[in-house]
């Protein structure tokens, strides 16, 4: 999975890049290799925001987290983002079988 990160009214820094990626990684198993999944982390006041959304064919995964904590909300996200991905699987897993060519 290819992810592209940006920072808004924020640094992005390396260990916060870094963990994003591990986190992301965990839901690499449910796409193909060449799926674009952004993530966009912003700072307003004492908010911190995290979106990420992962296009694929036949729809569109995507979650929003704001809390206090930029590593909870990460961690937040991502659990989102899993319980999404275990709703929607039957349709992400027949979507994406014509995409592997299974």
């Amino acid at each position: 999975m290819n992810v592209t990160i940006t920072g808004k009214n924020m640094e992005v820094t390396d260990y916060l890049r870094e963990l994003t990626l591990k986190k992301i990684e965990k839901l690499d198993k449910y796409f193909p290799q060449d799926t674009e999944a952004q993530v966009v982390m912003a700072v307003e006041k004492s908010r911190h925001i995290i979106e990420v959304t992962i296009p694929y064919r036949g729809g569109v995964i995507r979650g929003e987290e704001v809390t206090g904590d930029m590593y909870a909300s990460i961690d937040n996200v991502i659990a989102k983002l899993d319980r999404q991905i275990q709703k929607h699987k039957t349709r992400l897993s027949k979507s994406l079988r014509y995409v592997r060519g299974n």
